[in-house]
């Protein structure tokens, strides 16, 4: 029928809606080589097979010929190569009463009680079996749970298959070709990115504006990466309401646990869990592949690797080599320093000065 489960999925809406196929009389006999290209998606071929896929209130989503999308170009669309009229016609019946629903409805079960009916025969339960809240369709074939959350994202809502964000309130957020990214809740109010923009909405009043501060946010494990209109950076702790800094900055590196904020050309070492800096603001020497070297306020250099908030050490001088090898001298001592992944420990080799300084 398509031609793996996800096409399936979208174009019986979630499996809310169902398909009818009308078949030519002998259509196994008909080939390709019977049809006409040139005449493609209404030659004897295409005709002898033709899908037709219908929404869950029993209007008609697609009608696809069995050429499907082989030969689709500018002047039809593969799914959609003719009207209903033209259909009715073609078959010498009224599709709308031939091609009716025959699947059993579901029963509301006992447990759920209705919270809102919202657009396009969809509808929020609150199960007190399991106690969440849940948003299914009138006759409950696919059923989304929000598992806890305040919000979730339901994939393919109504006729036009939009994404929605829902929230446990009914509110619904989400259109035809609009995008919807993340969003998180800081107390009552919902952060949401909408075509790229931050938008926010007061879960009490419904009203969903343009928020004027901010420009994009990103939502990591226990925090979120804020970006205001001014391109400057800064982290909110959602549980406490609380920002790292009052102070905002250029640039946040994250090279997994070794996360380094930019202020002008100065450089420091944070533990975002903790809520903290674990380093002086510092200069750049360079940085590597997975290797990166700062210079401290003592003029020493530190070297930190990928995926580490503390120093794997602390040198006189260093040079850099290639992608990812250094050169270090501690004192007297001289060693070259190689990681060529992000996973592995550091290697260590000692060199001669005279090899140091070929470096430089």
């Amino acid at each position: 029928m398509t031609y793996d489960e996800g096409n399936y999925d979208q174009y019986t809406n979630g499996e809310t809606g169902y398909f009818y196929f009308f078949l030519k009389h002998g259509y196994q006999n008909i080939t390709e080589d019977v049809g006409n290209k040139e005449e493609a998606p209404f030659d004897k071929y295409g005709l002898s097979m033709i899908a037709v896929s219908f929404y869950e209130d029993g209007s008609v989503n697609t009608i696809t010929s069995r050429w499907n999308h082989e030969l689709e170009n500018g002047n039809y669309d593969g799914d959609h190569i003719m009207s209903v009229e033209d259909l009715c016609k073609l078959v010498h019946a009224n599709i709308y009463q031939i091609c009716v629903d025959k699947r059993p409805k579901n029963e509301v079960p006992s447990s759920w009680k209705l919270i809102k009916e919202l657009p396009d025969n969809q509808n929020l339960y609150y199960d007190n079996d399991k106690k969440d809240y849940l948003v299914t369709d009138k006759n409950i074939r696919r059923v989304k749970y929000f598992e806890g959350k305040k919000a979730i994202v339901y994939e393919g809502f109504g006729n036009e298959n939009y994404d929605a964000l829902i929230l446990t309130n009914g509110e619904v957020i989400g259109g035809k070709d609009l995008f919807i990214g993340e969003h998180f809740f800081l107390g009552n109010k919902l952060y949401v990115n909408l075509d790229f923009k931050v938008y926010e909405m007061n879960e009490e009043t419904g009203q969903l504006t343009e928020n004027p501060d901010l420009k994009r946010f990103s939502l990591r494990n226990g925090y979120i990466i804020l970006a205001n209109k001014d391109e400057k950076i800064n982290i909110l702790y959602p549980d406490s309401k609380q920002l790292f800094s009052k102070e905002w900055y250029d640039k946040l590196y994250d090279f997994r646990n070794l996360n380094v904020l930019q202020k002008d050309n100065f450089y420091a070492i944070i533990d975002i869990p903790e809520h903290k800096f674990v380093s002086d603001w510092m200069e750049r020497q360079f940085f590597t592949g997975f290797l990166f070297v700062f210079k401290t306020k003592q003029n020493n250099l530190a070297v930190y690797k990928y995926g580490d908030n503390k120093p794997f050490a602390i040198v006189d001088d260093v040079v850099k080599i290639d992608f990812i090898t250094i050169a270090v001298r501690k004192g007297m001592n001289y060693y070259s320093l190689s990681l060529p992944n992000s996973i592995d420990e550091i290697s260590v080799t000692e060199i001669t000065r005279e090899e140091f300084d070929s470096y430089k």
